[in-house]
């Protein structure tokens, strides 16, 4: 019985730890400085739901870490890096990984384009 439960107890962690997505990074800008207070969200119909599990603004060092318990329904999510004078910033990245990544915005006068790279 005891076993049984354990086996149980498990199964039921690891299947938990399977929801959800994880996202975390750095965002830089013109000469690779941090940049801080960036909006940087997964797109998806649950953000409007849980807005905090779905969207967060980088910090002083420019680093942010996104968790949402709620799965997004489609297999990938939509990451978008968004900040005032700059060009924003998405790529597609799984769901039920622990995605790291790192975005480069440049400024919205800029001829180039802002990316973001999965690691």
């Amino acid at each position: 019985m005891l076993r049984t439960l354990l086996v149980f107890l498990l199964a039921t962690a690891a299947s938990a730890s399977t929801d959800g997505i994880r996202c975390r990074g750095r965002v830089t800008g013109p000469s690779n400085l941090p940049l801080s207070g960036v909006h940087v969200y997964l797109e998806d119909e649950a953000r409007f739901t849980d807005p905090a599990a779905f969207e967060t603004e980088t910090d002083e060092k420019g680093n942010f870490t996104l968790s949402a318990t709620t799965a997004p329904k489609d297999k990938e999510a939509l990451l978008i890096a968004d900040a005032d004078g700059y060009k924003s910033a998405q790529l597609s990245v799984p769901v039920h990984l622990d995605n790291i990544v790192e975005i480069h915005l440049v400024p919205a006068t800029s001829s180039g384009d802002s990316i973001i790279v999965l690691k």
